[in-house]
């Protein structure tokens, strides 16, 4: 937003009232002595001295460090009989031909001239000086109705406020209906300090920017035209929270915002490394996570990373799913195991109250669910389809009920029997083998719930208490005779 500040002889701690300019819809601000927007008591200034207005334009700030064009800028047009007079301070951009402090010159009168920031401008006798200054507002609007989003860009046009469609580091002011922790835009805001605020903040901007300069005139003293020229604080106009969200976060709602929560919010993740399974998911929070100082990497990448030890994995509901092999290997699986794993709530809370401890509690817990986990892995038994009994732990004390320790062993010497049945059954002679040796003549398996005369049978299951085995019957040979024994037996 452009201004004109009287660069008076003053102490420089002194404030000094800020006449705002406008926007491109304002229709610029009239200097003179009587009916005007800025009035200068002096003789050597006309009625109508000059007129500054702000138009449409793109051109890169003056700054050691441009960040981005400026959209506006702003000229002023002489029409007085004394004139008008402009010079840059030593140093500034502007001042190509590096010409001594005090050089001035005049102004062509009923030409528009473009003035840059930080120039300062004489009206009538170049006794006392004006300067044009900038104060830096980037307007980020989100999550308005189509209706609202219209007018309010009126509004900043014609209070000058800059309006930006992409949310990038330079926007100070967010500008939304209401908080949603769903919007990655609003917890991006949220961490860098933004200021977050309801559209009716630039109501309110507009009235300062409209009535700053009558105000200012009709003050009667110095302190009532500085508080007259103030914007209101953006404090007052913080929007609420979703239903969905006071619910969920009602025990630190109300300290989102405060001073001391912002503080510490600043580096909040320092030194930690946050492990997403997808691609797409720490797309979506690396902004977020790397401005609070935190590391954003793969599930996959855990293995071999120098701050493995600081890693926790972030998951939607907390819980470590099961990875395709396409997106981990055997190994970061493994690493992946002994990883803490949080959900994207308990993340949010931790931003939002700015309490780091809530992730390291979650750490501690994760660290020792794995190591529990891994101690009862290493007592579990393994699958019994694989003919492998339970594994006792010799080292661990015998447990002291008696019958618990009986009913242990009766398990263990099932599983024992079905795996000596198990393996039993693999040395059996496979259909391969019975086809090369033609002097095996297998024992027929008689079902008494076969009919002899039917041609094909369906599969049957022959459960024997002494042999566990699996035999489908193939259909009957139609050379054999009626009634025969010739059946042949595929395993």
């Amino acid at each position: 937003m452009w201004y004109l500040v009287e660069d008076s002889p003053e102490p420089a701690d002194t404030p000094a009232p800020r006449y705002w300019l406008g926007g491109t819809h304002s229709g610029g601000r009239i200097i003179g002595r009587k009916n005007v927007h800025i009035r200068i008591k002096a003789a050597s200034v006309s009625r109508t001295h000059a007129t500054v207005r702000v138009v449409p334009s793109s051109y890169y700030s003056l700054s050691e460090n441009p960040v981005r064009q400026r959209t506006t800028s702003v000229v002023v047009e002489d029409s007085s009989a004394y004139g008008t007079y402009i010079k840059y301070p030593p140093g500034h951009p502007s001042n190509r031909t590096g010409e001594a402090a005090g050089h001035h010159r005049r102004l062509d009168k009923n030409s528009p001239t473009g003035v840059q920031e930080g120039a300062l401008l004489a009206f009538g006798a170049p006794s006392s000086w004006w300067r044009l200054g900038w104060c830096e507002i980037v307007c980020f609007p989100s999550g308005l109705w189509a209706r609202h989003q219209e007018r309010l860009q009126e509004v900043m046009k014609d209070a000058g406020l800059e309006v930006v469609k992409d949310f990038s580091k330079a926007v100070t002011h967010f500008i939304t209906g209401e908080c949603k922790t769903s919007s990655m835009k609003f917890l991006f805001a949220l961490v860098r300090g933004v200021h977050i605020v309801t559209p009716a903040w630039a109501n309110s901007v507009q009235q300062t920017v409209k009535e700053a300069c009558k105000e200012i005139t009709e003050a009667q003293n110095n302190t009532a035209a500085v508080a007259a020229s103030k914007l209101a604080p953006e404090a007052l106009f913080v929007p609420p929270f979703h239903a969905a969200d006071k619910s969920a976060f009602s025990d630190i709602i109300d300290s989102v915002f405060n001073p001391d929560t912002k503080n510490r919010r600043i580096g909040l993740f320092k030194s930690l490394v946050f492990a997403f399974s997808r691609e797409d998911r720490r797309a979506k929070w690396a902004q977020v996570l790397e401005h609070l100082g935190a590391s954003v990497i793969l599930v996959r990448a855990i293995k071999g990373h120098p701050r493995e030890e600081h890693t926790v994995i972030v998951t939607p509901d907390g819980s470590k799913r099961r990875r395709s092999t396409a997106d981990s290997s055997p190994q970061s699986s493994d690493a992946a195991e002994k990883i803490a794993s949080i959900s994207e709530a308990l993340l949010i809370n931790a931003i939002l109250s700015a309490d780091y401890s809530l992730i390291t509690k979650a750490m501690l817990q994760g660290h020792g669910a794995s190591q529990s986990m891994s101690a009862v892995d290493a007592e579990a038994p393994v699958n019994d389809d694989e003919g492998v009994g339970l594994q006792l732990d010799t080292d661990s004390p015998e447990p002291h009920d008696a019958e618990a320790t009986n009913g242990s062993l009766r398990n263990r010497d099932k599983r024992k029997t079905r795996s000596s049945l198990l393996a039993k059954n693999e040395s059996s002679i496979s259909h391969e083998q019975m086809q090369d040796d033609k002097s095996v003549n297998p024992v027929p398996v008689q079902n008494p719930n076969l009919d002899p005369d039917m041609k094909t049978n369906t599969a049957e299951q022959v459960d024997d208490p002494n042999e566990r085995s699996f035999f489908k019957v193939a259909p009957v040979d139609s050379s054999a005779p009626p009634g025969g024994k010739n059946w042949r037996i595929c395993s």
